[in-house]
């Protein structure tokens, strides 16, 4: 028989290996529980570019950042802001530098579109002077592609305006439809885009565009050029109900008073036409048309406008659009651009803080916790110098404009300005108390079966001295974990519960028959175990059985359910609205600028 101490008792040197385990099960745990004081920081390059790290062609689950979308009546960001939009549209391959696009910030403007021509044969070549018209595929979309991305990076939004190639007749309706749809397959993933525009005469040629367009890009609307119901020698680029201004009849600084005066009215922003051909610059556009307007209210409109004395009002509700309160820190970004106001601007508004630095030209400013209404009045200042241009275009840039903190009191950057996600930094008091915490649980659930350990090794140097039984016996006894004090007269050690007991029946366990084994009274009980928690006795030991455990333990199966979020609507031309319908509990109503 081999020695049955040892497989019954652990030993001196397993006592020790027991409690090395322990230690480091304890030392394990410390270390889980301190695990989650260290966040996980994305890669280096990730934070640099600010922007999600996928490829521009991979399929995209969410809208890119800065994509404009449309609510009931207004143009709306990720955040649920009113968006009203003013610019240039840039003729076809015009490009931008460095000093037009200062000068268009220092403006107040926040949106550019461009120009995209399409020839007849439903191709869009380079519109570049001097480009190879040769060139297979599109080559018109990799630069616009450039010039997109030199105005996003300076915060500027970008319409993509499809217009007929000079001198090279119109596309047949299958052609332009199927080139909307690359158009839009191309940019779906870009940021900052505000959607693609068609003119009049385009949207009338091509009523299955805006289904392309859904197919394609899931993301970004379909603008369709056509005359505006409030004067119709104007042209608003619609996505019903929602519209912005893009022509108006007549030249002169009297057309151009009169072309923001009508958006001003209707609540709308516009895209003024650029001259065609050349390269942009400072003197590209009016010098009227840099005036003051919200570029972001986070609210419901209710007025906004300016008049002969540069006296600009802003009147707006702390409802969202959509029907929801404006949550906390939301910003509202107003340009008061230089021109508008040469010796500086002084500001009076109810219900809401200003946050901007004083004589920024982007004035940020967000609502008084608990107040409904908020009421802007900007007048010019009568001596002082004129307002300091943002460093970008657009809301996005508030965070560099935000004014110093008081002495004495903590920072606190806005929020809402650019649609930058919050903070989720913590360096408070629970940051080292939780994992203590768990540190100190661990080590109490660890310490249980560790002071175990301890008694059984203490119990194995009383009882038993190298594995064998008493002076007496010729064997040691055998158990589950635990000496039986009865031995029997035979000079043997009396086998316990989990092998048969002789002389006595254990609780749980298989019972033999007192004084008796397999060999007989007095012989030495079998080295072969009679029986165990499991089945019957061993055959041939002589015997019997202990009872079997025929307790079954089910196995339980677990299924989980996924949902794909489905696009609320479709845009179907002729039978829907264009973008997706607004929802349920949001507003009705139709805007002044698209109603007939």
């Amino acid at each position: 028989m081999g020695d049955v101490g040892a497989h019954s008792w652990p030993s001196r040197a397993a006592g020790r290996g027991a409690r090395r385990l322990a230690v480091g099960a304890v030392l394990a745990g410390v270390l889980f529980a301190l695990a989650p004081a260290s966040p996980v920081l994305p890669a280096a390059g990730a934070l640099a570019a600010g922007t999600p790290t996928r490829s521009p062609t991979a399929p995209t689950a969410q809208a890119p950042p800065g994509t404009v979308t449309r609510t009931n009546e207004y143009l709306t960001d990720a955040q649920g802001r009113v968006l009203v939009v003013h610019g240039p549209t840039l003729p076809a391959g015009a490009t931008p530098g460095d000093t037009d696009l200062d000068a268009w910030v220092g403006a107040g403007f926040s949106t550019v579109g461009v120009t995209v021509l399409l020839t007849a044969a439903g191709g869009f070549p380079d519109p570049r002077p001097g480009a190879s018209s040769s060139i297979a595929g599109d080559p018109g979309l990799t630069q616009a592609a450039a010039v997109v991305r030199t105005l996003t990076d300076r915060g500027f939004r970008v319409v993509l305006r499809v217009a007929p190639a000079p001198g090279g007749g119109v596309a047949p309706a299958a052609a332009l439809t199927a080139a909307v749809g690359r158009l839009a397959t191309a940019f779906r993933g870009t940021g900052g885009l505000v959607g693609y525009e068609l003119t009049a005469t385009e949207a009338a040629r091509a009523p299955g565009a805006a289904a392309a367009v859904v197919t394609a890009d899931p993301f970004h609307l379909l603008w369709r050029e056509r005359p505006a119901p409030f004067d119709r020698t104007a042209t608003v680029a619609v996505n019903d109900p929602a519209g912005y201004l893009t022509g108006w009849a007549g030249t002169g600084d009297g057309a151009v008073a009169a072309f923001t005066a009508a958006a001003d009215g209707n609540q709308i922003g516009w895209l003024y036409p650029a001259g065609a051909g050349g390269s942009p610059g400072a003197a590209a556009f009016p010098a009227a048309l840099a005036r003051p307007y919200p570029i972001a209210v986070a609210g419901d409109l209710s007025e906004f406008g300016v008049d002969g004395a540069g006296t600009f009002t802003l009147r707006y509700d702390t409802t969202l659009p959509v029907g929801k309160p404006a949550p906390d820190g939301l910003l509202t970004a107003v340009s008061l651009p230089a021109t508008a106001y040469p010796t500086g601007y002084q500001v009076q508004v109810t219900g809401a803080k200003v946050l901007s630095r004083a004589g920024s030209a982007l004035l940020c400013l967000a609502a008084e916790p608990g107040a409904t209404a908020v009421s802007l009045t900007v007048t010019r200042a009568p001596s002082g110098q004129a307002p300091a241009p943002p460093p970008a275009a657009s809301a996005a840039a508030c965070p560099a404009v935000a004014a110093a903190p008081t002495t004495g009191t903590p920072a606190a950057a806005p929020s809402g300005g650019g649609g930058e996600a919050k903070s989720a930094s913590y360096d408070g008091p629970l940051l080292w108390a939780l994992p203590l915490l768990g540190a100190v649980g661990m080590g109490a659930l660890l310490g249980v079966p560790f002071l175990k350990l301890r008694r059984l090794r203490a119990g194995s140097r009383t009882r038993v001295a190298a594995g064998h039984g008493d002076a007496n016996d010729s064997h040691a006894a055998v158990g589950d974990g635990y000496v039986d004090d009865t031995y029997a007269d035979d000079g043997h050690a009396v086998t316990s519960a989990g092998h048969g007991a002789a002389g006595r029946a254990v609780p749980d366990h298989g019972a033999a028959t007192y004084g008796t084994d397999a060999d007989g009274p007095g012989a030495p009980i079998s080295d072969t175990y009679v029986s165990d928690t499991h089945g019957p006795g061993v055959p041939g030991s002589g015997a019997p059985g202990g009872d079997a455990l025929d307790q079954l333990y089910p196995n339980t199966a677990y299924a989980g359910h996924g949902g794909d979020p489905a696009r609320a609507g479709q845009e179907i031309a002729g039978t829907v609205e264009d973008s997706p319908s607004k929802p349920p509990d949001a507003p009705g109503g139709r805007h002044r600028a698209t109603r007939r």
